[in-house]
């Protein structure tokens, strides 16, 4: 049976579904959205990339000027099919599913990986992921050659649910103002008589997710590269970075996705994670008699654990991104014979960013300074990587 509710919204039934269909909101041109987002995304923020996310007619509802669905039922699912375009002007595309909020709190925290488009992105290609709770689900799309996005049945009654689309711009070309919704579809089938359907609970898909660089991993450099330093900047009073947002909540692991958020007091807000990124962040730094900030990092992709990596600069009143420093060179444009990995990297190994905090921020009460080690080639099964260690602040 078809039902037309207007000539904006079709909704069709499937036997136990009604179909949903959505438009993709390109969060990037509207101003009010960027600006918030800006802020919730902060550790993702980057002017070369946009972000964008599904309306479902007659299901979402907008939660903080972002679309959402209040609450999914265990046999629901979402469709989604990508045919690759014309990608010589970008050089990222992925995909992220995130609960918004969990109890009403605020968490935009990842429920499962980040899927990639590294591969198998000539033009014309078909791509197709289900993102679902039921086993059940999952397995006959699976054997659709679907892509699985998993969702925890046990979280659903008490989360709202959202996903992002990310697509790069190459550094050369201008940012697009289109939205993605010329080579994506994305469809809500909502179960309107649900059944008690085996699902995916927590414990599951924290056992089988990967994770980009070990969480235990910060030591500042090398011992050797420490050495060095410190005959290099004695007498500059040096602050400690730590994995991401480990220091905020008195942890001595990185916050990774929304089963971590929700382990701590008030929940964390991860602002809109990507699993395959690494993130390492420092202590707010008062800028109060403070002439220069001095930040060591390393080039992750000479050393073969990243495919591109920066410092990121941040308000720590609004969690504004002030700038961005590349330590890495940034990807490649898709049409490149050897996308995803540079093919030259002039950069050194190690680099010494230099602030001037009079010059460039007079106006500012403290900063946060992030490092971004993005995309790491474990996650997507390059056999190894040489890690050094992350990024190291001195201040006089």
């Amino acid at each position: 049976m078809i039902l037309i509710l207007n000539s904006h919204n079709i909704s069709i039934y499937i036997m136990t579904h009604m179909l949903f269909c959505s438009s993709i909101v390109n969060l990037s041109t509207i101003l009010d959205v960027l600006n918030l987002f800006s802020q919730q995304n902060n550790y993702g923020a980057n002017t070369t990339v946009t972000y964008h996310t599904p309306f479902f007619w007659g299901v979402s509802t907008v939660v903080s000027k972002v679309p959402v669905i209040q609450k999914m039922n265990p046999d629901d699912y979402i469709l989604i099919t990508i045919t690759i375009p014309d990608l010589q002007n970008f050089n990222l595309f992925n995909i992220t599913p995130y609960f918004f909020e969990y109890n009403k709190e605020n968490v935009f925290a990842s429920t499962d990986e980040t899927i990639p488009f590294f591969t198998n992105i000539q033009k014309g290609t078909v791509h197709k992921i289900c993102i679902t709770s039921s086993l059940q689900i999952a397995d006959e799309f699976s054997k659709k050659n679907y892509i699985i996005s998993r969702l925890p049945v046990d979280m659903l009654s008490r989360s709202s649910f959202t996903l992002l689309f990310r697509l790069g711009i190459t550094e050369k070309s201008l940012i697009s103002t289109e939205t993605i919704s010329n080579f994506v579809s994305c469809i809500y089938y909502k179960s309107f008589c649900p059944v008690n359907t085996q699902g995916y609970y927590t414990s599951s898909i924290i056992k089988n997710s990967r994770t980009p660089i070990s969480s235990s991993i910060v030591c500042d450099l090398t011992e050797f590269d420490r050495r060095k330093l410190y005959y290099e900047y004695r007498g500059f009073t040096q602050h400690k970075s730590f994995p991401y947002l480990s220091n905020f909540y008195k942890i001595n692991y990185a916050m990774k996705h929304v089963y971590d958020a929700i382990r701590v007091k008030p929940y964390a807000k991860l602002h809109a994670d990507n699993s395959l990124e690494s993130y390492y962040n420092s202590d707010p730094i008062n800028l109060t008699d403070i002439q220069y900030i001095y930040i060591v990092a390393l080039n992750h992709n000479k050393l073969g654990v990243a495919l591109t990596s920066n410092i990121q600069i941040y308000d720590f009143s609004n969690l504004k991104s002030l700038q961005t420093f590349l330590t890495s060179p940034d990807l490649p444009s898709f049409t490149h014979k050897n996308y995803p990995f540079v093919s030259k990297n002039d950069l050194p190994e190690i680099q010494v960013i230099k602030l001037n905090i009079k010059k460039h921020y007079n106006d500012i009460t403290k900063l946060l300074i992030v490092e971004r080690i993005c995309y790491n080639p474990i996650s997507f099964q390059r056999p190894s990587y040489n890690y050094k260690g992350n990024f190291a602040i001195f201040v006089r």
